[in-house]
């Protein structure tokens, strides 16, 4: 997402700061043990946790020493002069501001079951990160003999989890336009009309998800799992397969 190579695709496009952030983290489930309630969360649960703008999901993960717990977090971060999040950048584990933690901490005293709160504050500050959210849009992704692909090509916001398989369907599209092709020319225009469309349609729908998920929540308590169910799927909007396209399998 900060490719050189773009500005000479499209000169001036740059990702645009969404005006929220995922505070992301991880640590070994057997701190769990420590909180009691062991039949709170199921070994084999993903729990969401929503609250008036925001939401974090929390799930277990395989690790290098046993079962991990991850958890994704978007929300506001705190309102302040000191945090710069106008040019792409992150804060990765180990760098994580005081402010950006005090902000975490008050916010999951404020807004979390008290649970879920002792949960995330398990998380050593090694293993937490923000990652300011982004999105990108661009009017082509060829121009001479470059080719825009990934996240080069369009900045998606996490919400739609498709950063790895739109990569994918990128190399797909190139290597069908490669062997259809009878120039560079048809190579580019193939490519441009596989995978443009895909992409503006891949940072809609993560837009209309961040909106309903952090920019303009609705009143999660009010809904039954029918009205949330039909809110959902009013938020995709149809969307088909994930990464803007499905992927037959190989014969």
């Amino acid at each position: 997402y900060r490719s050189v190579v773009r500005d000479a695709v499209c000169p001036g496009s740059r990702p645009h700061y969404a005006g929220y952030v995922c505070w992301r983290g991880n640590f070994d489930a057997r701190l769990l043990d420590g909180l009691g309630d062991a039949d709170v969360w199921p070994s084999d649960a993903v729990t969401t946790v929503c609250f008036p703008g925001g939401s974090c999901v929390v799930y277990r993960i395989p690790g290098p020493d046993g079962t991990r717990v991850n958890w994704v977090l978007y929300a506001v971060p705190p309102r302040s002069g000191n945090l710069r999040l106008d040019d792409p950048t992150s804060f990765p584990p180990g760098r994580l501001t005081t402010e950006l933690a005090d902000g975490l901490a008050e916010l999951l005293a404020r807004e979390f079951p008290p649970y879920w709160a002792r949960l995330l504050a398990l998380t050593p500050p090694e293993d937490t990160f923000v990652q300011p959210i982004y999105d990108l849009e661009t009017a082509r992704t060829t121009a001479g003999r470059l080719l825009l692909a990934g996240d080069a090509a369009t900045v998606v916001r996490p919400h739609n989890t498709s950063g790895a398989a739109k990569a994918l369907q990128d190399a797909a599209a190139f290597a069908s336009a490669w062997s259809a092709a009878a120039s560079w020319d048809e190579l580019l225009h193939a490519y441009q009309e596989a995978r443009g469309a895909a992409g503006r349609e891949l940072v809609a729908l993560a837009r209309r998800l961040g909106r309903a998920q952090v920019e303009r929540t609705p009143d999660w308590a009010a809904m039954g799992r029918g009205e949330a169910e039909a809110w959902w799927q009013g938020q995709l909007g149809g969307a088909a397969g994930i990464g803007g396209q499905a992927m037959a399998p190989a014969p």
